[in-house]
């Protein structure tokens, strides 16, 4: 429940109050159906088929090591007390693994490492949410790009990439390895 904590935190650094405005991880974390285990989240979907949902925690250690590590301890947990999910599909759908951010990053980069480990199955481009997670606190509707942060080198790159027309998304992918 950790994440409680987090949320709270993150909304005051972003808009200077305290708050908590992503309540609907609630549910999923009470009916046991999702867990962090080591760096990374862990949801257990069987809504269409069942189906393994990976999410990125914001405080996560994306470090390939730790991300290597958190998979493994994850099919551990797994194995000991939901077994009959071995075998189901790993997914992540996120800002992260948006095929654009190859331009915007250096090869070095561990959003890129993490990216390569699973394969891209769809994009939507008209999705901006990547704003709330690269420049939290500071997307507005129809906002002029040009004032956003650049505080670091992936926000300078982003904000010249989004000025130029570009357009960044949202992208699902199934871990290669699952």
């Amino acid at each position: 429940m950790k994440f409680c904590t987090r949320f709270v935190g993150e909304h005051k650094k972003a808009y200077g109050c305290y708050g908590f405005n992503q309540a609907w991880w609630f549910p999923r974390q009470l009916a046991m159906q999702e867990f962090r285990i080591g760096e990374l989240e862990y949801e257990f979907v069987d809504d269409t088929g069942r189906r393994i949902d990976v999410h990125i925690p914001s405080d996560a250690d994306m470090e390939p090591e730790q991300v290597q590590k958190s998979f493994g301890a994850f099919r551990a947990f797994m194995q000991t007390y939901y077994p009959s999910w071995q075998g189901a599909p790993w997914y992540c759908d996120s800002w992260m693994l948006s095929p654009v951010l190859e331009q915007l990053l250096p090869e070095t980069s561990k959003i890129l490492r993490f990216q390569k480990l699973f394969e891209v199955e769809s994009v939507n481009y008209e999705v901006m949410e990547v704003l709330d997670w690269v420049y939290p606190g500071e997307r507005k509707a129809g906002m002029d790009y040009s004032v956003l942060s650049e505080r670091t080198s992936l926000q300078r790159n982003m904000k010249r990439f989004l000025m130029d027309g570009g357009k960044v998304g949202w992208a699902k992918g199934r871990l290669r390895e699952s």
